[in-house]
């Protein structure tokens, strides 16, 4: 799938300081996974998709769900 693909059905959010912020103050073991988190959270997104979940473990609010759970949930 190209990118130009992915952009026809995607969103790309943006982020503020405020996500930055709260990541930087979240206690996130990866600064990057916390940015993700708060736009997603701030932006009432269900899920955030990844193969590393356990680095989400402080996530409440958003699910973390695998590629595969994704697949299969969209499957039913």
């Amino acid at each position: 799938i190209s990118l130009q693909h992915l952009r026809s059905f995607l969103k790309v959010l943006p982020f503020t300081d405020r996500e930055l912020a709260e990541s930087l103050s979240s206690g996130f073991k990866d600064f990057e996974d916390g940015v993700q988190y708060y736009i997603a959270l701030n932006n009432g997104i269900d899920a955030i998709v990844t193969r590393n979940a356990v680095d989400y473990s402080r996530a409440s609010g958003v699910n973390v769900v695998s590629p595969k759970e994704l697949i299969l949930g969209m499957e039913e």
